[in-house]
């Protein structure tokens, strides 16, 4: 699967504005890296009141974007899309009064359509990576999919969330994806319905333990597991400059705790050795999306300090709306990483988008009401690293005589070692000032070319952006 992204950038300027600038297009856009200034509303309380509010957000949105001459002739490309085009639209949000904006609710009043309601266009968030933090050039992938969820909101039953859940695993198990699924629950009777079905032998691949009073417990059994997958079905929040996400251990649930005892800082959570081997977090819960003047949300953070991708919700969500997220949202994602790795082979990793299943489950939340006026659909909000996500196929290990194939040792080394060179050479272009002679772009573009090449489908372009 090849998907070309458009980037648009909003960085913060000397002056306390924001600017806005036109990275990566599917067509040459020559005056895209010229930045232009940004101004749109915040939406308040009162905004959100008016009829029609959500669509005239994303109205004020496009009008502003539209204010950079690239990105104006790039929307009314837009429109011109045939239905199969996929591209996905990617906000680097530098500026951390951008990430307040609901980028999702972007609409085209030429077409009468919210983009992120559109297969053609899903939208995505990237969160500028810490100097500090390097990428991880490609994720191994072993042949069994392991899915670690944590259920417990307090006050909030998670039977229907582990259902949607459950449904969507069954159904890509019956595609041929084998999946793992480890369960942290809260309430003892979950968990003892769990058990009771595990006896029966009518669930497999399912391991179900009650959540303890202390992060290390929770930190040891996430360890153990190594997912690929980590959803959190909890409560989150923001407060004095600090998010977190606030878990209740069966202790709370039992004595009628007020409050979650378990919390995990983002600082704390991203630290979770498991976390280093991470495909997709999924918050799903109160505020895992939203920011403030002063503070990147906890998904930002979380993929600026090394995760691939994090899905986090803009403003606190109603516990059935969090269960309808996660009804369209799995189904269409575990679908999404099965065809990947089903079209893969062992000589090249697999990119999958992350993007692509949010559209589904925008659908579901907004089934019955009027998207133009509830704002629900827009919640769920992606945010990804600037480069491309991998995944090398480490249980194929077919080979041709004398050759040595990435499923191999030595072949996933030597694979490692061109994505670490392409990420390096992507890392220094994206450092130098758009007007540097393209001399000095194509020698750095040249080092690609030492043994072991790097093939093609693997370079960032001359600017360090990769397709």
């Amino acid at each position: 699967m090849t998907i070309s992204r458009i980037v648009v950038t909003l960085q913060p300027t000397f002056d306390g504005g924001t600017q806005v600038k036109l990275d990566k297009a599917t067509a040459n856009f020559p005056q895209g890296q010229l930045a232009a200034p940004f101004v749109c509303p915040t939406p308040t309380t009162t905004t959100w009141a008016v009829p029609n509010a959500v669509m005239q957000h994303g109205r004020d949105l496009r009008q502003a974007l539209a204010q950079h001459p690239a990105i104006a002739q790039m929307l009314q490309m837009l429109a011109l899309a045939p239905p199969a085009t996929v591209t996905p639209i990617y906000f680097y949000l530098q500026a951390p009064e951008a990430e307040q904006l609901y980028w999702e609710a972007l609409y085209d009043d030429a077409q009468g359509i919210f983009l992120a309601l559109d297969l053609r266009w899903p939208i995505g968030r990237i969160a500028d990576a810490l100097a500090t933090q390097p990428a991880q050039t490609f994720y191994k992938f072993d042949g069994r999919l392991r899915m670690a969820v944590v259920l417990s909101a307090l006050d909030a039953p998670a039977a229907v969330e582990w259902q949607n859940l459950r449904l969507a695993i069954d159904a890509v198990r019956a595609q041929g994806l084998p999946v793992d699924v480890l369960l942290l629950v809260g309430e003892e009777a979950l968990h003892d319905d769990i058990e009771a079905e595990l006896a029966t032998g009518a669930l497999s691949g399912v391991t179900v333990k009650l959540l303890e009073a202390t992060v290390d417990k929770l930190e040891s059994a996430l360890d153990e597991f190594q997912p690929h997958l980590l959803h959190f079905f909890c409560h989150g929040a923001v407060n004095h400059g600090i998010s977190r996400l606030e878990v209740a251990t069966a202790l709370d649930w039992a004595s009628g705790a007020e409050v979650s005892s378990l919390v995990l800082p983002v600082e704390q959570l991203i630290a979770l050795p498991s976390m280093r081997q991470v495909w997709l977090v999924v918050l799903n819960c109160c505020q895992g999306g939203a920011a403030t003047d002063q503070l990147h949300s906890m998904a930002h953070a979380l993929v600026a300090r090394g995760a691939p991708a994090v899905v986090g919700m803009l403003e606190p969500i109603a516990a059935t709306d969090a269960h309808r997220f996660c009804a369209g949202f799995y189904p269409a994602l575990l679908r999404e990483i099965s065809q990947a790795l089903g079209q893969s082979n062992a000589a090249s990793p697999v990119p999958i988008e992350w993007s692509l299943p949010l559209r589904a489950a925008r659908i579901q939340l907004h089934a019955g009401v009027d998207p133009k006026n509830e704002r629900t659909w827009a919640l769920p909000v992606l945010y990804a690293r600037p480069e491309l996500f991998q995944v090398v196929r480490a249980d194929k290990q077919a080979a041709a005589p004398g050759q040595s194939m990435p499923g191999t040792p030595k072949g996933v080394a030597s694979l490692q070692a061109m994505l670490q060179r392409a990420q390096e050479v992507a890392d220094f272009l994206r450092t130098l000032p758009v007007d540097a002679p393209g001399a000095i772009r194509q020698r750095a573009l040249a080092l690609l070319d030492e043994d072991p090449a790097v093939p093609p489908d693997l370079r960032p372009d001359a600017f360090g952006k990769f397709a």
